[in-house]
């Protein structure tokens, strides 16, 4: 933010002027677009897990249900609680952007901030024993290895410049945590739109295209959002 000169302006220049309208009404349906996507991953995708078990997922062909069914009893309550925690954290995601909420209620942010760390520490550990049995097999277990270690870091670092009072920094770490949490709404808007291209260009069933999108996406859906926000963030500097 640069500092506003005290010197004064001669009259012959325009005066500053405020940005148009409609630059706020992008930015704040942006936001809603944002905030609504990551609620409705957030409530939606972690659902059947936890209202049905393995076997009826697995049987109604829900999710990755019939996948998951075949492993331990541990890996299945991990996945739960990864999809409980990411969810939380997903959720709580837009609240920490709301400006309306920074300024009113700053103890109420910051109280949310620990609720959302805490819920991305668990997330991204339970992410990580996951990871061993993905789907994706190999792509899955490296790519989203490295998402729940990264996400992990990210949010500690988050919480580190916070505490040592660096705004500015605790703002730019936040923005890299908040792109990894979207990875959730990215994974699977990306996989769907994938499916959707394959089976209309390519002879490929829906799960033949589902199965070859899937391979890629454990590292498109956080590397994608991570490389827009560095961009914006250095576009800033």
């Amino acid at each position: 933010m640069t500092d506003i000169s005290t010197t004064p302006v001669s009259s012959s220049r325009p005066e500053a002027t405020a940005p148009a309208p409609i630059d706020g009404e992008r930015s704040r349906a942006g936001y809603i677009v944002f905030a609504l996507a990551c609620v409705a991953v957030a409530v939606f995708a972690p659902l059947p897990y936890l209202t049905q078990s393995m076997a009826d997922l697995a049987e109604a062909n829900v999710g990755l249900g019939a996948h998951y069914a075949k492993q331990p009893s541990a890996i299945q309550l991990a996945l739960i609680v990864h999809g409980t925690a990411s969810g939380l954290a997903l959720g709580l995601t837009p609240l920490q952007w709301a400006a309306g909420v920074r300024r009113r209620w700053p103890a109420f942010h910051r109280l949310t901030g620990r609720i959302l760390a805490a819920a991305i520490v668990v997330g991204a550990a339970t992410g990580l024993v996951v990871a061993q049995v993905s789907y994706a097999g190999l792509s899955g277990t490296i790519g989203f290895s490295l998402l729940s270690v990264i996400w992990t870091w990210c949010c500690f670092r988050s919480v580190a410049t916070i505490r040592a009072g660096d705004r500015a920094g605790h703002r730019r770490w936040v923005t890299r945590t908040s792109a990894l949490t979207f990875a959730a709404v990215t994974l699977r808007v990306a996989t769907g739109a994938s499916v959707v291209v394959l089976t209309a260009a390519t002879d490929l069933g829906a799960q033949a295209a589902f199965d070859r999108a899937y391979v890629v996406m454990p590292f498109f859906s956080w590397m994608f959002n991570l490389a827009v926000v560095e961009w914006g963030l250095r576009r800033r500097r």
